[in-house]
């Protein structure tokens, strides 16, 4: 079935998308002055009003009821792949928590009724514009004119730092609140999976998108296919946990598998294609796709300068028209992602990106960065290399140059703002989809030639996938894995069980936990268990890594006794067991999962 969806409609869509990214997320509240906020929101929305416009095209895509079923039965599979690490604890460092926290705090911080409203507001004005009724533009005046009112009136996040709003692109957050703000109205929001399910669900998007592409292969091929590219360790890693690069990496992967169209075709036909509308939405998610989107940028710029497009030597296309329609594509791609460059660096305090041209003089980032290839991609990273030479040796240099660019690019530009973190694994999705693409073409040929050898492959690379995946079978995830110059990756602690125990034997104690060089999210912890204990973290105190040994629980519980603690809750390093007394301290018990161990130690009577 051939779906078609108005330019009006689609303008309307693209509008609503912006208006949640720019003006529904305040950052024209962090102008000093009521003139300077005037001044920003209002060239917020004209901003928005161009390039919703002039991005839009009338969109057609197929979809039927077998690709419904072959999405559904794929999300079920990943569920029970996936199950035990969704469900996993909050781990100790990475950036997950501090995540979690946020989109929790947004959740409990905006009204119900207020995003029912809005909601509502923008389904009316979607209505009126398939309906393409004179009413539309009203309602989206008041629309626009309802959200700024809430925030002069209500001031949800008044006194937040202007980094809360800007450390990250806002728009991921809303997103994200969905679950946990449903999770409010009809229970407690304390479930990890609740925070995970968006970026699963982006994954298994992505997944599904390269399963569309091989049809009309046979089902079991497919299927084992799949299940080899949902094992990819990087992809096995990150689609348990919540970060917020995944909904860029599904809509970069949709780009990668349609890039000879966006290369080569004339926008006004590229905007019927649903992957036009993946690259325009890219540069929202995440201020660092500028590389892809200038990558794409570079390469059709580069295609017209040495070849031409057919479609530019039609009848009556001018030189002025052709050149319009190339600065259509710049301003359509590159708009998100500059404006929200351009507000972060006026009013928030972060750091921006810096080029160190001496990083690329350093062996050591080269040795990671082939380290993580191996590792993150495995037989992947070989069959993605078959797919180019193939790709060369039919002539298709466009696609071949533009997935090498990335594969090379990406890391070369982490590495050169700062090289500890060359090769790291989350920086690394970012490679993900032009290798999965790439990859993606050996598969379809095999598929072709041999239904045998197609699921014999598979299956050897499902095999090889598992055996060295970061994931535990009980959820937790390899500690180190994806670091390689500095240790910034999560480490899977049994926080959840000890505090359990805790709560059940030492409710009323005062609890130190020691151990760590970086905050842990306990009070999350804290709410799902009902609990509010005494207590206190002492994330700087203690380096908590490989070399910290018994001198350093010593030290530990020396300070508890000098503070009148009664229970030490110790993160034990990599290393041997914790001793089983010191001072006034015994070892009371142990928890650990795949990845770590707790030490709880108490005061002896």
């Amino acid at each position: 079935m051939t779906i078609t969806m108005s330019k009006p409609f689609v303008t309307a869509l693209l509008a609503v998308f912006y208006v949640i990214a720019f003006v529904l997320s305040p950052y024209w509240l962090l102008a000093e002055s009521p003139a300077g906020m005037i001044a920003i929101l209002s060239a917020t929305i004209l901003l928005g009003a161009a390039w919703s416009y002039v991005s839009a095209g009338e969109l057609r895509f197929r979809l039927d009821a077998s690709s419904w079923f072959s999405f559904a039965f794929l999300l079920a599979g990943l569920a029970i792949l996936n199950y035990r690490a969704l469900t996993s604890v909050i781990p100790w460092r990475g950036d997950e928590g501090g995540h979690i926290a946020r989109t929790l705090g947004i959740a409990a911080a905006i009204p119900a009724r207020w995003v029912a409203g809005e909601l509502a507001g923008f389904g009316f004005f979607l209505y009126a514009a398939w309906r393409n009724a004179k009413w539309a533009i009203p309602i989206w005046i008041l629309q626009i004119g309802s959200i700024v009112l809430f925030y002069l009136s209500s001031g949800p996040f008044e006194g937040f730092r202007p980094t809360f709003l800007l450390r990250y692109p806002f728009v991921n957050y809303w997103l994200l609140a969905l679950a946990p703000k449903l999770a409010l109205l009809i229970g407690d929001p304390y479930h990890e999976i609740l925070y995970r399910v968006i970026p699963f669900l982006f994954f298994a998007l992505l997944l599904w998108a390269i399963l569309e592409s091989w049809r009309p292969a046979k089902t079991l091929e497919r299927a084992l296919w799949v299940l080899a590219a949902a094992t990819v360790p990087v992809l096995f890693y990150y689609s348990s946990i919540l970060y917020i690069e995944p909904p860029a990496v599904f809509l970069m992967m949709v780009v990668c598998l349609r890039i000879k169209d966006l290369l080569h075709e004339d926008v006004h036909e590229l905007k019927r294609n649903p992957a036009w509308y993946a690259l325009i939405l890219t540069g929202f998610i995440k201020e660092t796709t500028i590389v892809f989107l200038l990558s794409v940028i570079a390469c059709r710029v580069g295609i017209a300068l040495l070849s031409g497009r057919p479609s530019d030597r039609q009848p009556g296309k001018t030189g002025a028209g052709r050149l319009a329609g190339e600065l259509n594509f710049i301003f359509s791609a590159l708009l998100p992602c500059l404006l929200y460059l351009f507000l972060r660096s006026t009013f928030a305090d972060t750091r921006a990106f810096t080029a160190h041209l001496q990083n690329l003089l350093d062996p050591s980032i080269y040795d990671a960065i082939g380290r993580s290839f191996v590792q993150q991609f495995g037989i992947y990273l070989i069959i993605f290399l078959a797919g180019c030479v193939w790709l060369v040796r039919k002539r298709e240099y466009s696609r071949a140059s533009f997935f090498l660019l990335l594969v090379i690019g990406f890391p070369w530009f982490y590495a050169l703002d700062n090289r500890l973190y060359a090769g790291y694994s989350r920086f690394n999705l970012f490679i993900l989809p032009p290798i999965l693409a790439g990859a993606n073409i050996l598969p379809k040929r095999l598929m072709g030639w041999s239904r045998m050898g197609a699921a014999a492959l598979a299956c050897v690379i499902i095999t090889f996938n598992l055996m060295f995946s970061p994931v535990h079978m009980d959820g937790s995830k390899v500690p180190l894995w994806g670091n390689y110059l500095v240790d910034t990756s999560e480490h899977y602690y049994p926080y959840q069980e000890a505090l359990a125990w805790l709560k059940e034997y030492h409710s009323q104690d005062r609890i130190m936990a020691a151990g760590l060089s970086y905050p842990y999210y306990f009070q999350f912890y804290f709410e799902k268990l009902d609990w509010r204990p005494k207590h206190k973290q002492y994330e700087v105190y203690l380096s908590g890594n490989a070399a910290a040994g018994e001198a350093a629980i010593s030290e530990a519980l020396a300070r508890a006794e000098r503070e009148g603690f009664s229970v030490v809750l110790y993160q034990l390093p990599n290393g041997g067991p914790p001793p089983p007394k010191v001072g006034e301290f015994r070892l009371e018990t142990e928890f650990s999962n795949q990845a770590h161990s707790l030490a709880i130690y108490s005061r002896i009577p």
